[in-house]
């Protein structure tokens, strides 16, 4: 599930229970990262954005252990969940966005 969304004023990070557990900066950008999550979820935020997601995705039921954006091309980000498998999602899109 991908979801582009303003969160309340806590923020959407302290809405999960589980909590962060991994996080990378996007490369070419000086405000921009995600954040990869014990309940499987990533957040792309935005320091300039403190109080909402840039976007969200909900891309496993196991617990995130590593995200790391493509140096090459900024948008692709590499999530690594405890289920084994290494997704690759394109944050610039909305839909369709595993690869």
């Amino acid at each position: 599930m991908v979801s582009r969304h303003a969160a309340g004023a806590a923020g959407p990070l302290a809405d999960d229970a589980c909590g962060p557990t991994t996080l990378d900066w996007q490369p070419l950008s000086a405000s921009s990262y995600a954040v990869g999550q014990l309940s499987g979820a990533v957040a792309v935020r935005d320091l300039r954005q403190p109080n909402q997601d840039v976007l969200h995705m909900e891309l496993s039921d196991r617990p995130l252990h590593r995200i790391l954006f493509c140096p090459e091309t900024p948008s692709l980000l590499a999530v690594c969940a405890d289920d084994s498998i290494v997704r690759v999602v394109d944050v610039s899109k909305t839909e369709d966005n595993i690869m």
